[in-house]
């Protein structure tokens, strides 16, 4: 299953309390009162439950008087807004869904966890509905991602993260001087996105960094026109072709 998280700053997880760092080692999960973190799992276009594409986010709450299900509807409107509002990018007005694909409508779930509750931790569901752009050809695969890059204050590998977001539809790409780019509104719509999460009054984006046990409220970031690709979310051969000599037996 392709699980992606942040970069040197924001781990990737799986499930309620494993965290890890990017080379796959486990690191501690701190106990953060008022910090939430949230998991916003894409469906692939299978459906199956190991189909899925996570992008992990990290909260913390500004109204200390809110109950938990409270919280979680505001993290919750946050993430819908991020994920499905529209916004002006040059002369178009265009939401990040138009750029992502499994081809169809889709309820995304978002498991949210009190990182103020001890591990192992109990998720509170929520989800909403995204409309993602069908395509009359051939889709980017599966392992293509933009990447989106944010930082805390500076951007070092300690005080920065990432969010890899995809599959994308052939849309988010253009021929530029013979090369294949990131479309120019979509890399620009994340930013403006990006910079209106970080922008909630409700709950604060923040970077959350298990080595040092320390969250730092987002401050900025920026989006490349050079696409990544993230390995894990490749698909698995279904067939082998051949070639030469058969091989010999031992």
């Amino acid at each position: 299953m392709p699980v992606v998280g942040g970069g040197s700053g924001e781990p990737a997880t799986v499930g309620p309390s494993a965290v890890y760092d990017e080379q796959g080692n486990t690191v501690a999960d701190p106990i953060l009162v008022d910090h939430f973190r949230a998991q916003v799992a894409l469906s692939g276009l299978s459906g199956l439950p190991e189909d899925v594409y996570i992008n992990n986010f990290v909260f913390r709450n500004n109204d200390v008087a809110l109950m938990p299900g409270n919280i979680a509807d505001n993290i919750n409107a946050a993430l819908t807004e991020f994920y499905t509002a529209a916004a002006t990018v040059g002369t178009t007005s265009v939401a990040l869904t138009r750029y992502l694909t499994p081809h169809r409508s889709q309820t995304v779930n978002v498991n949210i966890y009190d990182l103020g509750q001890p591990p192992p931790r109990q998720p509170t569901k929520r989800s909403f509905t995204a409309t993602l752009s069908p395509t009359g050809s051939v889709g980017m695969p599966e392992e293509v991602a933009a990447c989106l890059s944010y930082y805390a204050g500076r951007p070092l590998p300690r005080f920065r993260g990432r969010i890899y977001l995809g599959p994308l539809h052939p849309d988010a790409a253009q021929v530029v001087t013979g090369k294949v780019r990131l479309n120019t509104n979509f890399q620009q719509l994340m930013g403006v996105l990006a910079a209106r999460l970080m922008g909630k009054e409700l709950v604060t984006w923040v970077l959350l960094s298990p080595t040092r046990a320390a969250v730092t409220p987002i401050t900025g970031g920026w989006a490349d026109d050079a696409f990544d690709t993230q390995r894990r979310r490749g698909l698995a051969p279904t067939g082998r072709t051949l070639w030469g000599a058969a091989p010999v037996s031992a």
